[in-house]
């Protein structure tokens, strides 16, 4: 089942950061070894992960994984991101 338009996805592949080595080890490991893989976030969603974590700057992160919470992952990630945003605009008003 596939949640994104193939045409963005193309074109986040190609303007995102190649994944380095140890990580595409991993993901290659992780799908020969693992029968369903679904909880592996990917390349893209890590890279979506670092951007804003280096642009806010945490102090800390508090990962939570749960199985049957998956929406509520990718609805507080839209949540974040909406956040994020306002912030990044807010900043450059002032």
């Amino acid at each position: 089942m596939e949640f994104i338009d193939e045409k963005i996805q193309q074109y986040a592949e190609t303007f995102t950061t190649q994944e380095n080595e140890i990580l595409k080890q991993l993901n290659r490991d992780t799908h020969a070894k693992i029968l369903m893989p679904r909880m592996l976030s990917g390349h893209l969603q890590g890279q979506l992960l670092s951007t804003i974590s280096c642009m806010i700057q945490p102090e800390k992160i508090l990962e939570i994984v749960y199985r049957t919470v998956m929406f509520v992952g990718v609805n507080y990630m839209s949540t974040l991101v909406k956040r994020l945003i306002f912030e990044i605009v807010k900043r450059f008003k002032s």
